[in-house]
């Protein structure tokens, strides 16, 4: 049932985002051409300044979309449907939750690509690899530790997303209780507020407390240290996401008071 729950939410947003990476890709391809034929003066600058909207309404419409899809789809009228389903709320919750990740990655892929595409009429790939065969020193010191430590980092900065998007549906949740019934969207802001920067005091000293006797150097060997941290970070955030995820599912099992 995940499964089609999941299909179901691609489907309805991405009538969204593929219109946009469209747009960015197109565009991406009039800034490559501005840059190899200066005389096209005009249609660079619009090209350029376009470009940058559009990175500006995908980060927009991102958070918009985890906000409203959540909202809407079970928050409003829609829950009336959608509790009656055959499956369980955790489902729903986590339906939405990795659409949000799909969406991200693709965002990033997208943005990737575009920055290549204009890479490319820079010089900026051809020169990346002139450095890295003129300078083939710096490409043997990567080692083990530093791709541990590449991957810790990629790995913390999803769960970070992932607990940000959580901690949105728990503080749209907070909502759902009686005495809130007049003041949700007053309710769902501060219960934001209010839990971030609990977490965040909490956060800060754990860390404080692990790492309060370590000085990084700037030595490439120094690299070691910065693994725990990130390894840290990585518990946190997934222990964090999860008491959002519980807290979100206990509410709209025991709390839920649809519009």
């Amino acid at each position: 049932m995940l499964n089609r729950l999941l299909k179901y939410e691609i489907k309805a947003t991405a009538r969204k985002f593929l219109p946009l990476y469209a747009a960015i890709i197109v565009v991406s391809l009039f800034v490559n051409w501005g840059i190899r034929f200066p005389k096209l003066g005009i249609i660079s600058g619009l090209s350029n300044f376009l470009l940058a909207a559009l990175f500006v309404s995908l980060i927009a419409i991102t958070l918009i979309t985890i906000i409203q899809r959540f909202k809407n789809n079970l928050l409003s009228n829609e829950g009336y449907l959608m509790f009656t389903l055959p499956v369980s709320t955790k489902k729903l919750i986590l339906s939405k939750l990795i659409c949000a990740v799909v969406w991200a990655f693709l965002s990033v892929i997208v943005s990737v690509f575009s920055f290549l595409i204009i890479a490319f009429s820079l010089g900026l790939i051809t020169s990346i690899k002139d450095f890295l065969t003129q300078y083939s020193y710096y490409v043997e010191l990567i080692k083990k530790d530093h791709i541990i430590l590449a991957t810790l980092g990629v790995v913390s900065i999803v769960m970070q997303f992932v607990y940000f998007v959580l901690l949105v549906y728990c503080s749209l949740s907070v909502s759902q209780l009686p005495v809130f019934n007049k003041h949700r969207g007053a309710a769902s802001f501060l219960a934001f507020i209010i839990i971030s920067v609990v977490a965040n005091v909490l956060v800060q000293g754990i860390i404080k407390n692990i790492f309060s006797g370590i000085t990084l150097g700037i030595s490439v060997s120094d690299i070691k240290e910065l693994i725990p941290m990130f390894i840290t970070a990585f518990i946190i955030n997934t222990s964090l996401s999860a008491i959002m995820f519980f807290a979100t599912d206990y509410l709209l099992s025991n709390h839920l008071n649809l519009e």
